[in-house]
């Protein structure tokens, strides 16, 4: 198995992370798409978008109920009332069979989104088929009894970061990661005392899996394990050095078993 190298800057556009505010009060997500997309308030995208206080871009402010086009490969900031911290569903949120152009969409980061009092995260992401990078590193799952198909159909999504994940009040999953072009998955700082993952992962072929090898959570023998921690808390993965719950765009390319080294455990 190959990993994927850094995506191509003509599919993935991180000249706008400048713009990006890190202080917000408000709750909001950064959106890409690899094609022109019309926002219209009164077709929303999903029951979510009723909660839009406005959209930027770079330095432009657009009001929540006017209507604009998206451009294709730039970064938008979707800022969301106050009140949407106390939903507790996410369910069907980039749900590609409710509205199409979730289809296209390259890139989600939900680093500035508070989702302590979900419940639900079903088919969050179904059908999200153009997806290759997806910033999860803020969500608390701590709350979240139904995680089922929310990835379902995510095939170009290579690689995926659910470290901070916590499992311990997930009862359904089903197919929660299926049909998905996954390589590689950090899993090194999840909760699962009820052995979700297991099952969730079973039917995935030629995964590299990062995890504590010290207190592992899989340990099929038809997965690669590719992880060990250095002594400054920074971990070797596929023979790179990183910082837990960064890993979105760039993935180490593998390397052979033998260069493997264990000595820094």
């Amino acid at each position: 198995t190959t990993i994927p190298t850094k995506i191509p800057t003509t599919e993935y556009d991180e000249s706008n992370e400048s713009t990006i505010q890190t202080e917000q009060s408000n709750p909001f997500i950064i959106i890409q798409f690899n094609t022109q997309v019309k926002y219209e308030k009164n077709i929303p995208y999903s029951d979510y978008f009723k909660y839009v206080d406005y959209i930027k871009k770079g330095d432009s402010t657009f009001a929540a109920d006017t209507t604009f086009t998206m451009e294709a490969n730039t970064k938008y900031e979707i800022h969301f009332k106050e009140d949407i911290k106390n939903i507790e569903s996410l369910e069907s949120f980039f749900d590609a069979d409710s509205n199409g152009d979730f289809a296209n969409i390259i890139s989600l980061d939900f680093c500035y989104f508070d989702t302590s009092s979900v419940k639900s995260m079903q088919y969050a992401f179904y059908g999200c088929s153009s997806l290759i990078s997806l910033d999860l590193s803020n969500f608390d799952t701590s709350s979240v009894i139904y995680m089922t198909e929310m990835f379902n159909g995510c095939t170009s999504l290579k690689s995926l970061d659910i470290s901070n994940f916590d499992f311990s009040t997930v009862d359904v999953y089903r197919e929660m990661i299926y049909n998905v072009g996954l390589e590689y998955i950090n899993i090194y700082n999840v909760k699962d005392s009820n052995n979700r993952l297991n099952s969730i992962l079973r039917d995935i072929d030629n995964l590299v899996i990062c995890q504590n090898n010290d207190n592992p959570l899989i340990t099929d023998t038809k997965f690669t394990y590719e992880c060990y921690e250095n002594t400054d808390n920074t971990l070797v993965c596929n023979g790179e050095t990183i910082i837990p719950t960064t890993i979105t765009t760039t993935i180490p390319t593998k390397i052979p078993t033998t260069e493997y080294d264990e000595s820094n455990e």
